[in-house]
């Protein structure tokens, strides 16, 4: 029995919905390597960013509030 235009739809949907996996895989690959390009990981300023998050209320800012 042929079919109407010579395609299995079935086949052709199952190798559409393959496709589109395929494609989704590799933009998150692309978009992981993109990612990890793009990471910054300087020690240096992370240890600075540290220090100035462990220190918001500093000496300055005690006498300024007595003083006010």
């Amino acid at each position: 029995m042929s079919k109407k235009f010579g395609i299995n739809t079935k086949s052709a949907e199952a190798r559409a919905r393959k496709d589109a996996v395929k494609q989704a895989n590799e933009r998150d690959k692309q978009q992981k390597l993109e990612d990890e390009f793009w990471r910054d990981d300087d020690k240096h300023v992370q240890k600075k960013l540290q220090r100035k998050v462990r220190q918001p209320f500093n000496r300055s800012s005690c006498f300024q509030l007595i003083f006010l």
